[in-house]
């Protein structure tokens, strides 16, 4: 909850955490994902991410639709320069992030497979 409070304390809406070796690991309450090249990428839970509800709902939707998909270790330099970023978790279902610290994700818009992987999650939520 502390880098949550001092997030918002920066005017930025979440945090996203790093492990002790730099890596990528999740948000504050939210798991996350990335795409770069048409290649959906999540950090592997050893790099301090929770398993997840939602996490693993997208990755099964993300399957299902032939999107290539990536466990792996994700540096930070290579998590900023990718083409789209999305948080995931049972309250906010999947929520593109388009800008960090000031830095815009790819062209600044949701990206395609996170609009994709959202509309097919709510489709098979009943959809809401």
């Amino acid at each position: 909850m502390l880098i949550k409070q001092e997030a918002l304390k920066k005017d930025f809406d979440d945090a996203i955490i790093l492990n002790q070796y730099g890596l990528v690991a999740e948000g504050t309450s939210s798991n996350i994902f990335m795409g770069q090249n048409g290649i959906l990428k999540t950090p592997i839970l050893e790099s301090g991410s929770l398993r997840g509800i939602t996490r693993g709902r997208v990755l099964e939707i993300a399957g299902t639709l032939g999107i290539p998909v990536k466990e792996t270790k994700i540096k930070q330099t290579e998590f900023m320069q990718s083409s789209e970023v999305f948080f995931t978790n049972s309250m906010i279902e999947l929520m593109p992030i388009v800008e960090i610290n000031g830095q815009r994700i790819g062209n600044g818009l949701p990206g395609i497979i996170s609009k994709l992987l959202l509309g097919n999650y709510r489709i098979q939520a009943g959809g809401l």
